[in-house]
């Protein structure tokens, strides 16, 4: 299981190094499998190749996403709902991902994790770095909101999501 933290962390994370990567409190999640179609074209392939596209494209949008809300500024208390209801979101998306990356095995997960560090190799996440500064001083639980958006790739990965966030696991119903 090392190697795969190794693999899923995105790289910007390590570049960043930012405090404070909480489990979030979204919405109740069955374990079901997960039959919707996620925002990016999923359509319930278990293809490695697939998975660590649709896990990649998800992120870029996702952050893409996060930067269009942080861009300006907003006040802590208007941004703060508006990153939780992103996370609520995404979580859910790679969640369903998850289940089906969750159907290979352990080999196949761990190059499905340097798949998507190669597909964002090069990605640039600067702006988000200086924003969770920016919001730091003014709102320590909205830096670490941020901070849980860059490494939302962890719901898509199982025994990942277990390893950092066994409580967040545990209410979603995939903890071992």
């Amino acid at each position: 299981m090392r190697k795969l933290r190794r693999f899923m962390i995105p790289a910007a994370v390590l570049l960043l190094l930012m405090p404070g990567c909480g489990g979030g409190d979204g919405d109740e999640a069955g374990a079901s499998g997960g039959e919707e179609v996620t925002e990016s074209g999923g359509d319930g392939t278990t293809d490695p190749d697939q998975l660590a596209e649709e896990i990649a494209t998800n992120y870029m949008e996702c952050m893409d996403q996060l930067k269009a809300l942080v861009e300006s500024r907003p006040e802590p208390q208007v941004l703060k709902p508006q990153v939780q209801d992103l996370i609520d979101e995404y979580s859910q998306v790679f969640l369903e991902i998850g289940y089906r990356v969750d159907q290979n095995d352990q080999e196949t997960v761990d190059g499905i994790g340097r798949s998507v560090m190669s597909e964002l190799y090069g990605y640039d996440i600067q702006w988000l770095s200086e924003a969770s500064t920016h919001y730091h001083s003014l709102d320590t639980e909205l830096s670490a909101l941020l901070s849980e958006v860059n490494i939302i790739t962890q719901y898509a990965f199982f025994e990942l999501l277990e390893e950092q966030e066994p409580e967040e696991a545990e209410r979603l119903g995939i903890a071992d």
